[in-house]
């Protein structure tokens, strides 16, 4: 997809690729767009592959978009509007998660899905590497736009829940590390899991209207609630292992 991501933004001053040593085309496509790519080893999240990407920047604005993203029809005219103001180092777009071709998500956690995307080049805003986490710049000094849209195409939203979760288990063991090094107990975690199952699902289905998505906007919000309490299980789970190896 990183054909259509790059021909959405090529009226950008400078296109900078990088590349987690895919093992398909992404790098003779890329190249139709720009020779700014830089190939850095798979990593199991983007966020330090984006920080590389904007060391090797040199414009004074960055904008980031995943392979799998796209900008909405004319996102030219709004974003070099934007960059204009003085008193804003950032600015935050709803993100559109399409589970089709043509349909998306219109409610739960999954839509608006702001995404903090446009900001300045500044030494001291940079991804902190911990994965969802967006740059470090003060929430203050930041603008939502709303009539400018990420497109995010989903497709796997379309395949079983066994896929979908098996496509998840980088991230969950991801954020279930940070999670054991913490001083929570293995039981605490445990019964956290359950409750978080319970409370994402509800907020996503329930109070975010999920369920107005019809049976895609019930799966989506189970299985965000699955995700969360996966977290907190897998951190139990290092725990137990480590108090046994002691």
């Amino acid at each position: 997809r990183i054909a259509a991501c790059l021909e959405r933004v090529a009226w950008a001053d400078e296109i900078v690729v990088v590349d987690m040593n895919s093992s398909d085309k992404t790098v003779e496509i890329a190249e139709r767009f720009t020779k700014n790519i830089t190939l850095i080893p798979k990593k199991s999240h983007v966020e330090l592959g984006r920080n590389i990407g904007i060391n090797k920047a040199n414009g004074e604005w960055i904008l980031v978009l995943d392979a799998d993203e796209t900008l909405s029809p004319g996102e030219e005219q709004i974003i070099r509007r934007l960059i204009q103001n003085k008193d804003i180092d950032g600015y935050w777009f709803p993100r559109r998660n399409y589970y089709t071709k043509h349909k998306y998500f219109k409610y739960g956690f999954f839509y608006p899905d702001k995404q903090l995307r446009l900001f300045r080049k500044r030494d001291d805003i940079r991804y902190s590497g911990v994965i969802h986490e967006p740059p470090s710049i003060p929430k203050e000094n930041t603008r939502y736009v709303q009539n400018l849209f990420i497109e995010h195409r989903r497709p796997a939203m379309e395949r079983g829940f066994i896929f979908l979760y098996l496509r998840s288990l980088p991230y969950i063991k991801l954020e279930a590390f940070r999670l054991a090094n913490t001083k929570r107990s293995s039981v605490f975690l445990l019964e956290k899991g359950i409750k978080e199952i319970g409370k994402y699902f509800y907020i996503s289905c329930i109070t975010k209207s999920g369920y107005k998505d019809g049976f895609i906007g019930f799966r989506a919000s189970l299985f965000h609630g699955l995700y969360k309490g996966s977290i907190c299980f897998y951190a139990a789970h290092l725990k137990l292992r480590r108090s046994v190896t002691k």
